[in-house]
């Protein structure tokens, strides 16, 4: 187990293969509604964000939120920002 940066003695203790498995199921999901869209002839981004509404705090709260998916949220953002920025025809 790693303990958070700043957080002495408290609940705070980051479970590494936890972390490892949301990360996990987060990215198969992520990959597996990406391709069903593709198929469908929808946008890959499409499937990906729906994986994330789905697994997030706005619908099952399958993965809780935590200072590392904090962190992996906001790098996800940028990534999904370049990518639709890529897709864009203009």
């Amino acid at each position: 187990m790693a303990a958070v940066p700043g957080a002495e003695g408290s609940a705070a203790v980051v479970d590494v293969h936890t972390l490892f498995l949301h990360i996990a199921i987060i990215l198969l999901s992520g990959k597996v509604l990406g391709t069903l869209f593709s198929r469908l002839g929808l946008p890959a981004v499409l499937g990906e964000v729906l994986a994330g509404v789905i697994l997030g705090q706005s619908l099952l709260g399958v993965i809780p939120l935590s200072e590392a998916i904090k962190v992996l949220a906001e790098l996800g953002v940028i990534l999904l920002l370049f990518e639709v920025g890529l897709e864009a025809d203009i």
